[in-house]
């Protein structure tokens, strides 16, 4: 099957693969650390006991205007947009499954073999 085709379109669509595959990967390791930095700030805001809580200031940035709020307020907001990004994270994942598994049907069916600089030799 892969004679039929042109070498510079299997080439295109290679390098279309990965540059999906990267994009994908990069939004995943995004969505990762964006999680990471809002379980550290609840977990700050958690140690606070709640007879503490009361009055006291807590800044969010919303839209890139600071907003002042309170900490309980600052975090309903976390806990919603923290299940929000898990979701969405799991979300990347699958796609990046699926697309490696796409990806690597498509080496199969197309019967490509990577050849590295070092190999060309």
């Amino acid at each position: 099957m892969a004679e039929n085709k042109d070498p510079k379109q299997l080439q295109a669509q290679y390098t279309q693969y990965q540059d999906t595959l990267r994009q994908l990967q990069s939004n995943l390791s995004e969505f990762t650390s964006k999680i990471q930095e809002y379980a550290i700030v609840d977990a700050s805001l958690a140690r606070i006991p709640p007879e503490k809580r009361k009055g006291r200031k807590c800044f969010k940035m919303i839209g890139g205007v600071l907003v002042e709020k309170d900490i309980d307020e600052v975090s309903k907001i976390l806990h919603s947009e923290l299940a929000q990004m898990q979701t969405k994270r799991n979300e990347q994942e699958k796609k990046l499954t699926s697309t490696k598994k796409e990806f690597d049907e498509w080496i199969t069916k197309n019967n490509v073999k990577v050849m590295r600089p070092e190999d060309m030799e």
